[in-house]
């Protein structure tokens, strides 16, 4: 995702995106549970926008669903344990002091871009 596609993208999108770029890198264990709650937590959002990037993963098969709550991380589609750790920044590759999504509305996202862009000129 380019740094436009950030922008203007949804945060569902977003957090699709971040999710999927830890799970292909290798960053994220291989049976990790992935939980909605904590999720939005660590995202600042709601569970809507996290419940459908879970599903739109779970749908390319990068996680599957298991006995039990949530989704476990499985691209490889094995046989695998679950495993329960807290999901962390660190866990995704993700800088600590980083700000995963920008839950403002599009709105103001928009209107800081288009400042910028005036101000530009």
């Amino acid at each position: 995702m380019t740094a436009e596609d950030y922008r203007t993208a949804s945060r569902y999108a977003m957090i699709r995106q971040l999710l999927r770029d830890a799970i292909v890198n290798g960053e994220v264990a291989q049976g990790l549970v992935l939980l909605e709650a904590p999720l939005a937590e660590l995202f600042g959002t709601s569970r809507v926008p996290v419940r459908k990037a879970l599903d739109l993963l779970h749908k390319e098969g990068l996680i599957s669903r298991f006995d039990g709550r949530g989704y476990l991380v499985n691209p490889k589609g094995v046989e695998v344990e679950p495993l329960w750790l807290a999901v962390t920044h660190k866990q995704l590759g993700l800088d600590s002091s980083e700000e995963l999504v920008d839950t403002r509305p599009l709105g103001e996202r928009m209107f800081d871009e288009i400042g910028s862009a005036l101000s530009t000129c």
